[in-house]
């Protein structure tokens, strides 16, 4: 979210995981995906930009990022990005341009 710590902020994304990640690109082999819990985030992605881009309700807390617990069943707001202070990776909030929503 613009004006929030970004993912690199709160080390939920490191070059090394990366880089490592794309060194084993295309090598996912036989294992099955889960076919569920996309089902569920999906939806919550889709009720997440429908609260960014409309009115459809009050926000008291803006969604930066969110964490799903498939053992538990729970979709909740990260608690790293509490912590976290301003995003200094990139541009300032001015340079954004309009936004898409005007009420």
């Amino acid at each position: 979210m613009p004006g929030e710590p970004c993912f690199r902020c709160v080390q939920f994304i490191k070059q090394e995981d990366l880089e490592r990640e794309g060194a084993r690109y295309g090598e996912a082999g036989t294992n099955p995906q889960v076919i569920w819990p996309n089902g569920t985030l999906a939806s919550s992605a889709v009720g997440v930009f429908v609260l960014l881009f409309s009115p459809w309700c009050d926000v008291s807390q803006p969604v930066s990022f969110l964490g799903y617990d498939g053992n538990n069943l729970t979709v909740e707001h990260d608690a790293r990005f509490r912590f976290a202070g301003a995003c200094k990776h990139f541009e300032p909030i001015g340079d954004l341009g309009d936004p898409f929503w005007k009420p």
